[in-house]
């Protein structure tokens, strides 16, 4: 018997929770609009009108946001990718400006090398220079010298060739020529293309 009353009360608790879900709450909730829409002057079918047609236009704006949503995540991967090369190369110009203050560097020293090593040079080449004036000035005397000599030789050669040329001439009258070949007098009959014609009456 007690078993047949729980079951009447959970029964009776269940029809009365299913009236209050399914027929008490919504008619409150429908009176309630219909309440709402007595003060703004609109009926029913003008609401639900309006209903059906905010809610098109929230299905638009949802289809859009959905499509701006896509686009800006196309974008943003876009702007990452943009960000990591720009990153990348701003690492690159970072290296690259690195890299050209080093070889500024080493251009700007090895420019001060080279200007010592040409300094050096042009002071070598001035004392050589100086030093070949020295030897050429030192040149044109010796030949100056030489010319010298060689002329005072040629002339006592050609007063010792005639003294000899002309004593022999003596035994023999046809030596009209003579000639020095070798540091050697020789008198001649006839001429050549050496020799020097033999005068007698100058003679000391």
């Amino acid at each position: 018997m007690r078993n047949i009353n729980n079951k009447l009360i959970v029964a009776l608790l269940l029809l009365i929770f299913l009236l209050v879900v399914f027929i008490i709450k919504p008619s409150v909730i429908g009176y309630s609009i219909y309440k709402k829409t007595a003060k703004l002057n609109v009926t029913l079918d003008e609401l639900a009108t309006d209903i059906s047609k905010y809610q098109d236009e929230l299905k638009a704006k949802s289809i859009n946001l959905s499509v701006c949503n896509s686009f800006n995540q196309r974008l943003l991967s876009i702007i990452d990718n943009q960000t990591n090369a720009l990153i990348y190369y701003k690492t690159q110009i970072t290296q690259l400006n690195y890299n050209l203050s080093k070889s500024a560097k080493e251009v700007k020293q090895k420019n001060k090398r080279i200007s010592r090593l040409n300094e050096i040079l042009s002071n070598k080449v001035n004392s050589f220079n100086k030093r070949l004036e020295k030897k050429e000035d030192m040149l044109n005397k010796i030949n100056k010298s030489y010319g010298a000599l060689t002329a005072k030789y040629n002339s006592l050669i050609k007063n010792i060739g005639r003294k000899i040329c002309c004593k022999k001439k003596v035994d023999n009258p046809n030596i009209k020529f003579f000639s020095v070949t070798d540091s050697n007098i020789v008198c001649l009959t006839n001429s050549t293309d050496n020799s020097y014609a033999l005068s007698c009456d100058l003679l000391d």
